[in-house]
C-alpha cells in the first residue's frame, strides 16, 4: 500500500483490535487505541519519527486505486515482530483482508480451552499442509534466534573491513616504532645485549603499547555496548544482556598475535641493521 505524500509502499497490517492486544501485546504509548476504527490508523513509534507525524495528524493513502485520509490515532510500541509499522482496523480492508494469505497467525484460545488443546486442534485442522503451530514459548526463541543470527551477521559484514584496516594499523605502528629505535637498540647491543634481550625488550614494549590499546577499546566498546543496548532494549525490560565472549575473545588473540609477530619482525630488522 503507498503512504504518505511520496506515495512510498509499505506494509499496513489490518488486525482484530481485541484480539491483537489479548494476543501480542499491542500498546499505545500515545493516543487511544479504541479510536482505531473506520478510517483511522495506528503507527509505531519509529514510523512517527521517521515520517514527522503524530496522533491527530492525517496520512494519505492509496488502496485499489482509490485515493483516502487516514487520521493518525494512536501510536504504539516498536514490535517489528509481533505487528507492522502501520496498523489499521480489520473492517477497513476487509474485502482485501479475506482474500490475502496469511504468513503468520497468533491464536488466542477461547475462556475454557487449554493451549494443548487449541494446538492439537489447529495441527489436525492443518494436516497436510507446510503449516506449522507454534507455542508462543517456542515462536519467541525462534524469532530470537533468527534476529540474532542477522544481527551478528551484519556484525561480522561491518567489522571484516575494520578489522583488516586495524590490523594493517597494529603492524605498521608495531614496525614504524621499531624502525625509529634502532639507534637504541644498537646501543643495547654494543653495552652486550644479547639478540634474545633485545627481542624480549622489543616484545615487552609492544606488549605494552598493545595492552593499552586493548584495554582502551575495551572501554570503548563496554560504552558504546551500553548506550546501543539501552537504545534498542528501552521497550524490553526483561530482555536478556548478552555478551558475545567467542568474537571479543577473537579479537584479543588476533590482536595479541600481530603485536607480537610485528614486534618480533621489527626487532629482527633493527638489530640486523
Amino acid at each position: 500500500m503507498r503512504l504518505g505524500p511520496d506515495g512510498e509502499t509499505e506494509d499496513v497490517e489490518a488486525v482484530d483490535l481485541a484480539t491483537t492486544v489479548a494476543a501480542r501485546g499491542l500498546r499505545a504509548v500515545r493516543g487511544d487505541l479504541a479510536a482505531l476504527h473506520g478510517s483511522s490508523v495506528a503507527v509505531s513509534e519509529t514510523y512517527a519519527s521517521d515520517a514527522g507525524v503524530g496522533v491527530g495528524d492525517s496520512v494519505k493513502a492509496r488502496l485499489g486505486g482509490a485515493t483516502m485520509r487516514w487520521r493518525i490515532v494512536a501510536v504504539v510500541a516498536d514490535a517489528p515482530d509481533l505487528y507492522g509499522e502501520v496498523v489499521v482496523s480489520r473492517d477497513l480492508v476487509a474485502a482485501r483482508a479475506a482474500k490475502a494469505p496469511a504468513g503468520l497467525v497468533f491464536v488466542l484460545p477461547r475462556r475454557g480451552v487449554a493451549a494443548s488443546e487449541a494446538r492439537a486442534s489447529l495441527e489436525r485442522s492443518l494436516a497436510g499442509t507446510h503449516s506449522q503451530v507454534l507455542s508462543a514459548d517456542t515462536w519467541i526463541d525462534r524469532t530470537d534466534d533468527q534476529t540474532r543470527a542477522a544481527n551478528n551477521l551484519g556484525l561480522w559484514v561491518l567489522l571484516g573491513p575494520a578489522g583488516l584496516y586495524a590490523g594493517i594499523a597494529i603492524v605498521n605502528a608495531i614496525l614504524i616504532n621499531s624502525s625509529q629505535r634502532r639507534r637504541q637498540l644498537r646501543v643495547v647491543a654494543q653495552l652486550g645485549g644479547t639478540p634474545q634481550q633485545l627481542r624480549a625488550m622489543a616484545v615487552w614494549e609492544a606488549g605494552l603499547v598493545g595492552a593499552a590499546a586493548l584495554a582502551t577499546g575495551a572501554v570503548a566498546t563496554g560504552f558504546v555496548g551500553w548506550m546501543v543496548r539501552h537504545a534498542i532494549a528501552s521497550d524490553v525490560a526483561g530482555a536478556p544482556l548478552t555478551i558475545p565472549w567467542f568474537p571479543l575473545a577473537g579479537v584479543v588473540v588476533t590482536c595479541t598475535g600481530l603485536v607480537l609477530v610485528a614486534a618480533l619482525v621489527g626487532a629482527r630488522g633493527a638489530t640486523r641493521a
